[in-house]
């Protein structure tokens, strides 16, 4: 998977480190609907990105009951997210097909199909990484981004450490908290 997402993009991407996550998973996951669901029909949200372990089942289920029956339908349809359907599962609808909705995608799965780029109509993406070495090759290409949301609890202050030395050089302006991401 190559290329790294435009300069400056609207794709501010969240990590979600494994210690954080199997905290708050349940609260994480309904972070991130309303940060989706809070932006204006326009906006474009970063994606979701985390590594697969314990949390991720709750995570998961927490999107999909956050997600249900929410939101409004979006004038055009469903967004497209330029990749193949086997690439990607639906994991949270909103109230209608072309409401807002949240997409999985399997980061090993996709190998040679670009990251999606943001698209606007309030489509989530969660990147789902097998480990800590994917989820780095994920941040690498959003350094381009304006900012970046790491949700860390204490055991993940190494993985955190390593996020930052990576993506604020680019200028990424990095928030660390063990709070689940706010819009």
């Amino acid at each position: 998977m190559d290329g790294t997402i435009a300069a400056r993009s609207q794709a501010n991407p969240v990590f979600i480190l494994p210690a954080a996550l199997n905290a708050c998973a349940e609260d994480a996951g309904r972070a991130v609907v309303e940060r989706l669901l809070r932006l204006p029909a326009s906006g474009a949200p970063g994606p979701v990105v985390v590594i697969d372990g314990d949390g991720m089942t709750d995570l998961r289920e927490s999107i999909s009951e956050h997600m249900q029956g929410r939101g409004t339908p979006v004038p055009g349809g469903a967004p497209d997210l330029g990749l193949p359907a086997q690439h990607y599962n639906v994991i949270g609808e909103g109230r209608a097909p072309a409401a807002p909705l949240f997409v999985e995608i399997d980061d090993t799965g996709a190998a040679g199909v670009p990251l999606p780029q943001p698209v606007a109509g309030r489509l989530g993406i969660l990147i789902r990484c097998r480990d800590a070495k994917e989820m780095l090759s994920v941040a690498a290409r959003y350094a381009g981004a304006a900012a970046a949301y790491v949700q860390a609890a204490d055991d993940d202050a190494p993985l955190a450490e390593l996020l930052r030395a990576l993506l604020a050089p680019g200028g990424v302006r990095l928030t660390v908290s063990p709070l689940p991401p706010a819009l």
